[in-house]
């Protein structure tokens, strides 16, 4: 997939963010916080972002990332990225659309999640740090997803 440039904008809130141009569905975008975009990507959240289908007909905007034993990687959903969502908890959109991923917009409540996708993004960090390090580095385990990561607030 080809990566489309952001575009930065100010909201009627008069808060920076940015517009990500989603890769499979021309002409939409995510909307984001620029302080939310710019921590994933120096956390090495940098591949394009696509419209992806649960399986339930609705849709929302993930990433994919290169992680050991799956050749075609693993998908994180970035508003879990940016609530830093653990196991046991959903992500709500208040003004129901789930392309609005700014930080107001995004809210968590218990669920029937098993995942947490920044555990899973810190491991496709270590598993690339290792596929280009020597062949001496040590081999990464899988991440505990039972265990919540913490994250700096908004």
């Amino acid at each position: 997939m080809h990566q489309l440039s952001p575009i930065p904008f100010t909201d009627e809130h008069r808060q920076p963010c940015v517009r990500v141009p989603l890769t499979n569905a021309p002409g939409a975008s995510a909307i984001v916080d620029e302080a939310s975009y710019a921590d994933l990507r120096a956390r090495g959240l940098t591949g394009p972002w696509f419209l992806n289908d649960n399986g339930t007909g609705r849709k929302y905007v993930r990433t994919g990332v290169p992680v050991a034993g799956q050749p075609k990687g693993t998908l994180l959903l970035i508003a879990r990225l940016i609530l830093g969502a653990g196991p046991g908890t959903v992500v709500r959109y208040a003004n129901g659309n789930p392309l609005d991923l700014r930080f107001t917009n995004l809210a968590w409540r218990k669920g029937k999640s098993k995942r947490t996708d920044a555990a899973l993004l810190d491991y496709a960090k270590a598993f690339l740090s290792e596929r280009n390090a020597p062949p001496a580095a040590a081999q990464s385990t899988p991440p505990n997803l039972s265990e919540p990561t913490s994250h700096a607030a908004h």
